[in-house]
């Protein structure tokens, strides 16, 4: 069976399996010139007649990389052009924005890009947010949130759908797209901070990866695959605990009570999703607070009143008479 046929018709099932597209959508595409992206665009476009969805594509130029951050705005365009698909082209400073906001250049650039994403969504009737993440950069992201230090909701890894961002090619790995973009002769641009280990995603792909592969083969699929299940068993989990969150967490002063009366009858793994959502209620930026700390929360239960912990994003859990406080300065 042609290669190409096979590679379009998995993706366009997962897409359904996965219900990231309904006739009448809108549908932007994150078109960075890179492979993956090309990928993606090249994909949408030949599923857009099928599925009865509009195609808009966004290009970002990040002001890092100088002349080929032209490149490949230029690229990015003409081949919009060539597929009769409308592109908006974007120019930020994520240097600068890094410095302002104290975050790194991957955290201020991938901030920059969203924040962009969600404009243009908003702009052409809510659309769907499409971006290129696939079986590698989930495995990736499986191992960096394990020796981060995240919980069973960081290992599980990315997800398909969330709220309105589709990730179509979680699905297929590295290797397959590059087959697809061969066998099609399309061209791409390389990005060469991908090959520089400072950044420690980098190193994970380019190291630890290969590493994985000569031990056993396809491992990045294997890592996804468990990462999936693991995804499964937490949004259970996650149900679970919103319910508790309803009937044993009460709003407090600047903060929130945890009644541990009952609550402390659960599972201690449903315990630590309640302390979670509690802190979520308070902090919107929540990727600092890691497994120890939520750990560090949990074993308030066996102290005494008036024993404290501060966290991270300013916030505080005390344990007071019956519960543990927490709030934030």
């Amino acid at each position: 069976m042609d290669y190409n046929f096979k590679f379009t018709q998995k993706i366009s099932a997962y897409i359904e399996k996965n219900k990231m597209i309904k006739p009448g959508d809108s549908v932007v595409v994150g078109l960075s010139g890179g492979g993956d992206s090309v990928c993606l665009f090249l994909i949408l476009n030949e599923l857009k007649k099928k599925i009865g969805f509009d195609l808009f594509c966004v290009h970002i130029n990040h002001g890092i990389r100088g002349i080929t951050a032209t490149r490949d705005e230029i690229f990015a365009k003409e081949l919009c052009e060539r597929e009769n698909i409308p592109i908006k082209i974007y120019k930020i400073n994520v240097p600068e924005k890094s410095r302002d906001e104290k975050l790194s250049l991957e955290e201020a650039g991938r901030k920059a890009r969203y924040d962009i994403f969600y404009k243009e969504a908003a702009e052409h009737n809510n659309a769907k947010i499409a971006v290129a993440h696939h079986i590698n950069d989930q495995a990736e992201t499986v191992l960096f949130n394990m020796i981060r230090g995240s919980g069973l909701k960081g290992v599980g890894g990315i997800a398909p759908v969330r709220e309105n961002i589709i990730r179509p090619l979680l699905c297929v790995t590295r290797d397959e797209i590059e087959e697809y973009l061969r066998t099609n002769n399309e061209d791409f641009c390389t990005d060469e901070t991908n090959e520089d280990d400072a950044y420690s995603r980098n190193q994970i792909r380019n190291r630890v990866i290969p590493l994985f592969n000569e031990i056993q083969p396809e491992s990045a699929s294997h890592i996804a695959s468990v990462a999936e299940e693991l995804r499964e068993v937490s949004e259970y989990i996650e149900e679970k605990a919103k319910e508790l969150v309803k009937l044993y967490v009460t709003k407090q002063d600047k903060g929130y009570v945890i009644s541990l009366e009952k609550l402390k009858k659960e599972k201690p793994v449903i315990i630590r999703y309640v302390i979670i959502f509690t802190m979520q209620k308070l902090t919107e930026e929540y990727k600092d607070i890691t497994r120890t700390h939520i750990n560090d929360v949990y074993s308030l239960i066996s102290k005494g009143c008036g024993k404290e912990i501060h966290l991270p994003k300013g916030l505080n859990a005390k344990k007071i008479k019956g519960g543990i406080y927490i709030s934030k300065n």
